[in-house]
């Protein structure tokens, strides 16, 4: 494959976060780029210099541990449906022979690269392309994680409807209090109304099942005890295989946090609570927009703190409105 007919899309690291929604922000990014130049296929390049510092919100990334986080996260950047390769590089000076051999056909641009400035939370550049074509570039199930949960749906979720559910609790990190940021913990949910609101729709829908998605940090023990919800992460599945069954389920409820960014950039249905007010500016929407610029049917934000009401309440708006012979079965 030659550099006329591909587009590449490089993250380095150095400047670019580990944060499963800036990746999958940055993937339509780069599908914007292919197309606006009529390219087919994508290459991603992921800069993991080992003896540069990392993202200036990530302190507790370091030489020492830094392949674990990137190991972690590497599958939320095989979700690009136009991704024909992926190439890990450990100097980031490499990268300056690609910008100057195909420095049309790269994203982010020389630039923004030099500078460390990408734009890797806003919508701009996606609602400018979706004002003008309309439609976005969506994501797909990771490359090569199509079958991947066959038999978990085939043994847990037959005549089941799935949810995807994802709540965001930033203060079980282990190294949250390291953080510079300071929208660390604002944003987390009330448990208490997930949990009631769990209870509920265990007497009164007991066909759905909840699936919990994130890492071991992010829920507390207690949801273990409901019987209408499955932590993948305690049955060994990883990142690549959530954001399949994400793919794979009937629609998504959680907060606005990494998960989130996936269903906003899928095709499913989604209810994204407690949507943070500070980031309605990067989205390019007013404060109690009910969607995105872009968004499809049954896709949408809601405002303010979870309540067991207001869960309910954006629960049934979608339910109802499912095809549950569609779902998993």
């Amino acid at each position: 494959m030659t550099g006329n007919n591909v587009f590449y899309g490089i993250y380095d690291f150095s400047y670019a976060p580990f944060a499963l929604g800036d990746a999958i922000t940055w993937q339509i990014n780069v599908q914007i780029g292919a197309i606006e130049n009529q390219l087919e296929n994508i290459i991603h390049y992921l800069a993991l210099d080992q003896i540069s510092t990392f993202f200036k919100d990530q302190k507790y990334i370091t030489p020492n541990n830094c392949q674990e986080f990137f190991e972690n996260i590497f599958p939320a950047f095989l979700c690009s449906p136009m991704l024909s390769d992926i190439r890990v590089i450990s100097n980031k000076n490499d990268l300056f022979l690609l910008y100057l051999c195909n420095y049309r056909h790269v994203f982010p641009d020389i630039k923004s690269h030099v500078f460390s400035n990408l734009d890797i939370s806003s919508h701009k550049r996606i609602n400018n392309f979706f004002s003008k074509y309309g439609y976005i570039p969506r994501i797909s199930i990771p490359k090569g994680y199509q079958d991947s949960m066959d038999s978990f749906i085939e043994e847990y979720c037959r005549d089941r409807v799935l949810i995807a559910v994802n709540i965001r609790q930033r203060r079980f990190f282990a190294n949250a209090f390291l953080e510079t940021s300071d929208d660390v913990f604002y944003r987390d949910s009330n448990l208490s109304a997930w949990y009631s609101f769990f209870k509920t729709v265990e007497m009164e829908y007991p066909e759905v099942l909840f699936l919990i998605m994130g890492g071991i940090s992010e829920w507390e023990r207690e949801l273990y005890t409901f019987s209408n919800v499955i932590i993948l992460r305690t049955m060994g599945y990883n990142l690549a295989h959530e954001l399949t069954m994400l793919q794979k389920s009937g629609f998504f409820m959680g907060t606005s946090s990494g998960f989130a960014a996936v269903a906003t950039f899928s095709r499913i249905p989604y209810i994204i609570t407690n949507y943070d007010h500070n980031a309605a500016i990067y989205a390019e929407i007013g404060l109690g927009s009910e969607k995105f610029p872009f968004a499809l049917n049954n896709q949408i934000i809601s405002w303010g703190v979870e309540t067991q009401d207001s869960l309910m309440k954006s629960f049934l708006k979608i339910y109802s409105s499912l095809d549950i012979g569609a779902s998993v079965n």
